[in-house]
C-alpha cells in the first residue's frame, strides 16, 4: 500500500514538473514554478497555475531556472539555445551544451529571453485619380494622379509623394491641341525620433508646372519637429528648419536661388471610422529677401467606400510672392477623385 502511495505521489509530481518546469527565485528566498514565456525592457513574463499570466520585474529576480531550450540573449550580443539552472548571487547556471559548457552567467548580462519575433516593417499608402473628358460642343481632357507611401518605426519615419495634374483643349474649329495646365512634384521626407515627440527632419522636394513657367523648383531643408498630437483619431506635427530654393523658368524669367526659413505642419483627424478630414503644408519665406515667399497646402477629406477603395475630395493652393514674369501668384486646384489604399 504504502509503495502504491509513493509511486502516485511521484508521478504527480514528474506531471506538474513536465507541465510547470520552470523558476523564478527571488531575492527573499521565494520561489515561483510556471513557464517563462520571454523576458525584454527588464521584465519576465510568466505564467504560473495560481497567478496565470503575470509581469515581474528583473530587479527582484535573483536567478531563473529554465527546463526546456530558451533563447538567450546577452549584453555582448551573444545569442544561445540554452537551458538554464537555478545559481546564487543575481546569477543563472548555463547547462551543458553544443556550443558552450556549464558556466555561471549574471543577470545583469542577460538582455533578453524568447524575444517575440519582429514584424516586417510595412509600407502604407495610397494612389488615387481621376479623370475627365467632354467632347461634342467642347473637347477636353483633365486628368490628376496622385501616389503616396509611407512607413513609420518606433524610431524613424520616411513619407513619399508624387502628384501629377494636366488639363487639355482641343480647338473645335482647328483641331489643335493645346496644353493649359502640366503639373508635376515629387517629395520625399524623411523623420528621426529623438524622443516619442521630438525628431529631426530632412526633406527633397522638386516641382515643375507649365502655367507657371515653372522649368523646375528644388527644394531642399532640414530641422526640428515636435510631435503635437498622436492618438488614434488625431495627429498634429509641427516643424521648423531651413531651406535652399531653388528655381529656373521656362521664359525669359531670371532663375533664382535662396536660403530660407521653413516652417511645416501636418494634421489630420479621423471623424468616423470611414471619414477623415486631412490639412498639410509649409511656408518658406527667404532669409535673404522679404519678396521671395512661397506657400503650399493641401486640404481635403477622404472617405473609405470599402476597406481599400476610397473617394477623395481635396484643394491645392499654391502662392508664390515672386513668380516668373507673365505667372499669377496663386495657384488654386479642386480635386475629386477615387483611390486605393495598400
Amino acid at each position: 500500500m504504502f509503495k502504491l502511495v509513493r509511486l502516485i505521489i511521484c508521478s504527480a509530481l514528474m506531471s506538474s514538473t513536465s507541465v510547470w518546469a520552470d523558476v523564478i527565485k527571488f531575492h527573499n528566498g521565494d520561489q515561483l514554478q510556471g513557464t517563462l514565456i520571454s523576458m525584454q525592457d527588464g521584465s519576465i513574463k510568466f505564467n504560473s497555475a495560481m497567478l496565470g499570466e503575470v509581469s515581474i520585474a528583473m530587479t527582484n529576480v535573483d536567478s531563473l531556472a529554465i527546463d526546456k531550450k530558451a533563447e538567450l540573449h546577452f549584453s555582448d550580443g551573444t545569442v544561445l539555445q540554452q537551458t538554464v539552472e537555478l545559481a546564487e548571487g543575481d546569477a543563472i547556471l548555463l547547462r551543458q551544451g553544443e556550443i558552450v559548457g556549464e558556466q555561471k552567467v549574471l543577470l545583469s548580462q542577460l538582455t533578453k529571453i524568447n524575444p517575440p519575433i519582429a514584424k516586417p516593417i510595412k509600407w502604407k499608402g495610397r494612389v488615387s485619380g481621376g479623370l475627365i473628358v467632354d467632347r461634342g460642343n467642347s473637347e477636353s481632357q483633365d486628368m490628376q494622379m496622385q501616389v503616396g507611401a509611407t512607413r513609420e518605426t518606433k524610431t524613424d519615419r520616411i513619407i513619399l509623394d508624387f502628384e501629377f495634374i494636366e488639363n487639355r483643349e482641343t480647338d473645335s474649329d482647328t483641331g489643335e491641341e493645346n496644353t493649359s495646365k502640366r503639373r508635376y512634384e515629387l517629395g520625399a521626407h524623411y523623420d528621426y525620433f529623438l524622443t516619442p515627440q521630438y525628431y529631426v527632419y530632412g526633406e527633397v522636394n522638386a516641382e515643375k508646372e507649365s502655367t507657371a513657367n515653372l522649368d523646375l523648383r528644388l527644394n531642399i531643408g532640414s530641422g526640428l519637429g515636435y510631435r503635437w498630437i498622436k492618438t488614434e483619431m488625431t495627429e498634429l506635427d509641427v516643424e521648423t528648419g531651413v531651406s535652399w530654393v531653388n528655381e529656373s523658368f521656362s521664359d525669359q524669367s531670371e532663375d533664382n536661388d535662396y536660403i530660407a526659413a521653413r516652417f511645416g505642419w501636418r494634421f489630420s483627424h479621423q471623424y468616423s471610422s470611414a471619414t477623415l478630414f486631412f490639412h498639410q503644408g509649409k511656408w518658406i519665406p527667404s532669409l535673404e529677401n522679404t519678396e521671395d515667399q512661397l506657400i503650399k497646402t493641401s486640404t481635403g477629406i477622404r472617405t473609405q467606400l470599402n476597406s481599400h477603395l476610397f473617394a477623395e475630395a481635396k484643394l491645392l493652393y499654391d502662392w508664390d510672392q515672386t513668380p516668373a514674369d507673365n505667372a499669377e501668384k496663386e495657384d488654386v486646384s479642386y480635386i475629386l477623385g477615387v483611390g486605393w489604399d495598400f
